[in-house]
């Protein structure tokens, strides 16, 4: 899903890339100002102000006149980048350099990845009940109670930012706990009712860039956990909630008065700071969904150039992860991977043809990888690709159905299914679509052609399953601005497919709850966010609506 509607680094065109909505052209499309100029002879007297304007046309336009402000500036004391992806003008080789990764088949070491171990301390809280598959439902992991995942997606870790995006007051209207303080932020994301947060990231951002200070003045005195439990309660209420906050805030260790995100590390690289953010999320009980979340082939090459380079790339952090020195005790089944994000997005299709990489290899190789140093342990979410034709994007298309495949001539994804039956980790495999309504899609099937769509894409996956293997289905991201008359129609009736209500339940295999809303940024092109454009206001259309249509419960509820 796109994530920035600014420019990001327009010196940089992978960079310009990155900051587009998906529906919009690139800086590069037709509609970009000509980088040619040519101009016949023209009097002396003019010779000035035509260099002022061939100057303007030539040289500013191409490096991104549209934009108002850089996202950061240049960073001269990085290292070297070694996956072939985005840079901060900086000279980027021409090949993957594995050494940044780790080799699949060889013994790794937390000596590896010492730099990459977060050198603050461990956040407290209470972490959520570990979590299992088992069947097509997510469960605990002791006493199987089914667990429904309620969450909200944070872009941050992949547009060159370092951090979940939000903090920096460039985007708001002051420096507020509110809204410009992480802990602050997070404390009232669960009392919305949120349990779970997909955090994007590149691996280039992780492992190439310096992390950015977000320590700002705030005001001197934080807002108390009944104010901001008030902030969180739906103003449509008749009255307001005279029910106890069911959990209280704690300041994050090194917190500071008057100051916001003086507790967040600037130490390390950003990969260390990205594990501090997913060990507070733990602490604060949520799950957390690690979600590789590149935009476009051009952004990082080297780590797709083959499936070994992408596996040696997640290897490095997940082996950063399960070397935490609370990964036994708090993280380890609280953390899901979100392999490959939006597969079609880079080019890559479930058998790899007409010139396409192939979504089987590349999703098994990485799973291999990671199971093999780590037997029995990883959860993992996948998205499918290479089914357009059926209606199906952006993470959706798991069609396997011989008659379907052949007639819509789409991408088959047999072979992955038939390769996951023999493999160890086939019990901890999610599936993990987007579902997006016709105002973005383009796709304007709503009712039972919408549910038929789920049906065969991956509905079947979760009541037949494959080789007796059913698979849970977590909508990894679901989001729109209301906007238009289709999107309050095609939301509803996912819900409906969802909670199996009429006539919907002639076409769902079984209930589930599990979603991701895109996003709590205000700067998503497509949809908008949790929060308006001032960062400040949260948007109560949406929530409410969640609230009405998803479960979403509100700590008043709980």
């Amino acid at each position: 899903m796109p994530y920035v509607r600014e420019a990001i680094d327009v010196e940089n065109p992978a960079i310009a890339k990155l900051g587009r909505p998906k529906h919009q052209k690139l800086l590069d499309d037709d509609d970009q100002p000509s980088r040619r100029c040519s101009f016949g002879f023209l009097k002396a007297g003019w010779f000035w102000a035509v260099v002022i304007v061939v100057t303007v046309i030539c040289v500013a336009a191409p490096i991104g006149v549209r934009t108002t402000k850089r996202l950061n500036d240049p960073v001269t004391d990085t290292p070297n980048y070694k996956f072939n992806g985005t840079g901060l003008n900086t000279t980027i080789p021409d090949a993957f350099d594995a050494s940044w990764g780790l080799n699949p088949n060889e013994t790794t070491t937390c000596d590896m990845v010492a730099a990459d171990i977060p050198s603050v301390p461990v956040p407290k809280g209470q972490p959520a009940a570990a979590l299992k598959l088992q069947g097509n439902k997510l469960v605990t992991a002791a006493g199987g109670k089914e667990v429904q995942i309620h969450g909200i997606n944070w872009f941050g870790f992949n547009n060159g930012k370092t951090m979940v995006d939000g903090l920096d007051g460039e985007n708001t209207i002051s420096h507020t706990w509110q809204s410009g303080d992480f802990a602050t932020i997070v404390y009232q994301l669960r009392l919305l009712g949120f349990n779970a947060v997909r955090l994007p990231f590149l691996f280039n951002d992780l492992l190439a860039r310096k992390p950015q200070d977000y320590s700002k003045p705030c005001p001197e005195q934080p807002p108390t956990a009944q104010e901001l439990a008030a902030r969180t309660t739906n103003p449509a209420l008749p009255t307001p909630p005279n029910a106890p906050i069911p959990f209280t805030f704690v300041a994050p260790e090194g917190s500071e008065a008057g100051r916001c995100n003086a507790y967040v590390p600037n130490t390390g690289n950003v990969l260390s700071r990205y594990l501090w953010v997913v060990q507070y999320f733990v602490a604060n009980g949520f799950y957390v969904v690690m979600d590789y979340h590149p935009h476009g082939i051009d952004l990082e090459p080297g780590v797709l150039e083959t499936e070994q380079n992408f596996a040696s790339a997640w290897l490095r952090v997940w082996k950063a992860l399960t070397c935490l020195p609370n990964y036994e005790k708090d993280i380890k089944g609280r953390v899901l991977l979100d392999v490959l994000n939006e597969p079609d997005g880079v080019d890559i299709t479930w058998s790899g043809t007409d010139g396409r990489l192939p979504l089987t290899g590349y999703l098994l190789t990485v799973m291999d990888a990671i199971d093999k140093h780590s037997p029995n342990q990883a959860v993992y979410i996948v998205q499918g690709g290479g089914q357009d034709k059926l209606g199906t994007a952006w993470g959706d298309g798991f069609a396997t159905n011989a008659s379907l495949v052949k007639e819509r001539n789409i991408s088959d994804a047999t072979p992955f299914f038939k390769a996951l039956c023999s493999k160890p980790y086939k019990g901890r495999v999610v599936l993990g679509p987007h579902l997006y309504s016709g105002s973005i899609s383009k796709n304007n099937d709503v009712g039972e052609k919408q549910w038929q769509k789920y049906a065969d894409s991956w509905g079947y996956l979760m009541k037949a399953g494959f080789c007796g293997q059913k698979f849970p289905v977590i909508i990894g991201e679901v989001g729109t601005n209301f906007s238009a008359p289709i999107d309050t129609e095609y939301f509803t009736d996912m819900a409906k497919f969802m909670q199996k209500e009429p006539p919907a339940d002639k076409y769902a295999s079984s209930k589930f709850n599990n979603w991701i809303w895109w996003a709590y940024n205000a700067n998503s092109g497509d949809t908008g966010g949790l929060v308006d454009e001032t960062w400040q206001n949260l948007d109560w259309t949406k929530l409410g609506w969640m609230q009405d249509n998803l479960g979403l419960t509100p700590w008043y509820k709980q």
